[in-house]
Formats: structure tokens, C-alpha cells, sequence
């Protein structure tokens, strides 16, 4: 099983700062977390670094950079495609989205440097957005499009799987407000779009191979990946993600461990307690569970200006808002989703579904100071320590 942590919590949008991040930062939390043994991160490459690694030259000094870290990359986050720190990025960062050639482009250069960066007998995954923003995707011909791009990155990394014998698969990630926010939406959209018998045909045709063997290489390419924090927000419960994605053949290649906020019954203080917390750089979703249901908001604003003057009495709110994973209650007065991490991985010892974890807190630099360590080697470390030390007991 590989751990590491999602390097999307560095500012870096070319090659010579995501290296100077990797010398600074990354090669010191190795050291407190694997001083003996090469440690894993989840790198994020924005399109320019991407885009600069089509290079076999700079490909190639990229290599050299993390073995004399000791460092080494199994996955890759594919989600945000630009800039994703110190401006506002809120729904921005769903663009480009499935729809478009430019997510497709860019995806496919992730896949090749991914390849190329794999060490013998590692299998590389790529996170990325669950189609796009669903305010965007006002019709069944845009999933339809997303669709399409999807079955070209299956061949895509199929091929590659073929001519090269390494594996990189394609991880669609569910988050709330997204056109794939539910495990049921996921299921519904994989039977109805992905796993179908026209793609299958077309994959066997491709490559000439039987349709059964067409639909093996399908389901080994694309499946999920599972935010824990999003999947909290929206009320899941682990086992029956688990089981439910596993009866629809859809394959798990990537959990990213991440805790978000909760509380039960707020009051007008802690409202405004919230509100506190709210950044403007990020989307903060939430999802509210009443009697009646669940009720959703695309940010906290929304749904701090809809609910604050009608609370309700009986209702619990969860919220995107990423904060360490160490802490379950010491966010008074919220408690954060913890529990949920806690199921998903009890689930994991019992049976390995997936071999990637990335630890992916990406908000140190908007969060209180209560919440945080005395640096981001810190922080970092002391999530990661946290996942080794519960397996470990």
C-alpha cells in the first residue's frame, strides 16, 4: 500500500517551483515520516508543469530530483487544471471540464509523465473532476460529450498499458455540487455512459481483443476515486460505498484521506462562527440533513443566507472544509468527520480494495492558527503519522 500527501497544498505553477517545493518541503517530511525507506507523494502537476514535462529532458531531470530526495510518485492529482492558491478559485476550478478538449489534452500529458515517472511494478492513478460543476451540465448531451472524452483517455491509457506494460487508470473523483456528487449518481453514470456494450465493441475492435477481454481493460482503467471528506459531507456510509461500487464493477484506485466540519443543531452564534471560517478562495459545500431529507448548497454563504432564519431544531450541517485529519472534536464548537475516515479505513484493514492513499488537507493556508502545527512540515507530518500509526494499531 502506498501513502503519501497531495502536493497541491504547495503554491507552484512550473517546474522549477514544484522542484523547489520537493527540496524544501517534501524531502523533510520524508525524513520525519519514512527516515529508512523512499516515501510516496501525490504530486500535483498544474496543465504549464505538465505541459513543460513532454520533455524527455526535463522528464528525465525531474527523475533524477526525486530520487536524490529519496521521493517517489504513484499518483497524480488531475483535478485542478491552473492556479489553485492565493486568488479566488471557487468554481473555477472545475474548468476545464470534460466537456472540453482541453481537460482531455491535458489529462493525457499527466498519463504520459506518470508513465514515465512509475518505478517497475508500481500501478499509477489519476484523480480527477467527476465531469464538471453540475450548474454547467444543463443537458443529457453534455454528460454525453464528457462521455465521449472518457472513452478516448480509456484508450488511451489502455494503449499505453499495452505498449509499455505500466499502468496508469483515471480516477473520477464525486464531490458535492458536482454532476457525479452520490455514489448513486456514479453507479448510474458508469452502466449508462462507460461500461456500456458500444464501448466495449469499440475497445475490442481497437485493439483487437474479445469483447469480455474489452470490458477487463475498461473497468481496469477508469473507475474512482474517493475523497473521504466528500463523501462524509454527503451523508455515505463506507460500507455501502463500498459495496455498492463493487457490485457495479467499478473499480476504487484512489481514497484521499481529508476530514471536513460538522455540527449538530447550530445556533445564530454558530453561524457566525462559520462564517468566520469561510474563505474566498475556496467553495465551501454543504450538505444539511433534516426529517425531511437532504438539503444542498453549492457554498456556505448560500446556505448560511437561506437557513439562518428559519434554523431548524433537528438537523446536523456538514461542510467543505478541509481540516486535519487528527482532529475530531477539538474544533469546538464543530466536530469534523473523522468517524468517517476512521470506517472507510477499518474497512480497508479487513480487505485491500485499494493500494493508494493520499492524505490531501490542501487548506493550511486559510486555516485558524488553533488548528494548526508550528510549520507545513508539521501539519503534514503529523497526518501522515496519524494513517501509519492507526494501521498500526
Amino acid at each position: 500500500m502506498h501513502l503519501g500527501y497531495c502536493t497541491n497544498i504547495h503554491q507552484g505553477q512550473n517546474l522549477k517551483q514544484i522542484i523547489e517545493n520537493l527540496r524544501v518541503i517534501s524531502s523533510q517530511v520524508k525524513e520525519r515520516v519514512s527516515p529508512d525507506l523512499p516515501f510516496g507523494i501525490g504530486l500535483w502537476l498544474p496543465d504549464e508543469a505538465a505541459s513543460q514535462l513532454q520533455s524527455p529532458q526535463e522528464l528525465e531531470h525531474f527523475k533524477q530530483e526525486l530520487k536524490n530526495n529519496s521521493l517517489y510518485v504513484f499518483t497524480l492529482n488531475g483535478f485542478p487544471f491552473g492556479v489553485f492558491h492565493n486568488e479566488v478559485v471557487k468554481k473555477k476550478v472545475y474548468l476545464p471540464d470534460w466537456r472540453h478538449l482541453e481537460r482531455l489534452t491535458y489529462t493525457k500529458n499527466l498519463a504520459l509523465v506518470l508513465n514515465g515517472l512509475l518505478e517497475d511494478g508500481i500501478k499509477g492513478s489519476i484523480s480527477t473532476l467527476p465531469l464538471g460543476f453540475k450548474e454547467n451540465f444543463t443537458s443529457e448531451k453534455d454528460q454525453a460529450i464528457a462521455a465521449r472524452n472518457l472513452l478516448e483517455i480509456a484508450c488511451f491509457l489502455i494503449d499505453l498499458t499495452l505498449s509499455t506494460g505500466t499502468t496508469v487508470t483515471l480516477a473520477l473523483e464525486p464531490e458535492p455540487g458536482c454532476v457525479l456528487e452520490t455514489i448513486e449518481e456514479v453507479v448510474v453514470f458508469f452502466k449508462k455512459y462507460v461500461f456500456t456494450q458500444e464501448n466495449k465493441y469499440i475497445i475490442a475492435q481497437k485493439f483487437d481483443v474479445p469483447v469480455d477481454r474489452a470490458a477487463v481493460l475498461l473497468a481496469g482503467h477508469i473507475g474512482v476515486c474517493l475523497d473521504l471528506c466528500h463523501c462524509a459531507i454527503g451523508f455515505e456510509n463506507a460500507q455501502d460505498t463500498l459495496r455498492t461500487l463493487t457490485d457495479a464493477g467499478i473499480g476504487i484506485f484512489k481514497i484521499q484521506i481529508s476530514s471536513g466540519l460538522t455540527l449538530q443543531n447550530p445556533d445564530h452564534d454558530d453561524l457566525l462562527k462559520l462564517h468566520e471560517l469561510d474563505s474566498n478562495t475556496y467553495l465551501h459545500q454543504v450538505v444539511i440533513k433534516k426529517n425531511a431529507g437532504l438539503t444542498r448548497y453549492n457554498d456556505l454563504t448560500d446556505a448560511i443566507s437561506a437557513e439562518g432564519k428559519h434554523l431548524s431544531e433537528n438537523c446536523e450541517w456538514r461542510i467543505h472544509f478541509h481540516v486535519p485529519i487528527t482532529i475530531k472534536d477539538e474544533a469546538q464548537p464543530f466536530q469534523t468527520t473523522q468517524n468517517f475516515i476512521c470506517d472507510m479505513l477499518n474497512l480497508l484493514k479487513n480487505e485491500l480494495f485499494c493500494d493508494h492513499l493520499e492524505v490531501e488537507t490542501y487548506t493550511w493556508s486559510v486555516l485558524p492558527s488553533h488548528l494548526r502545527q508550528k510549520s507545513i512540515v508539521d501539519d503534514i507530518s503529523s497526518e501522515i503519522n496519524w494513517v501509519k500509526e492507526y494501521f498500526d494499531t
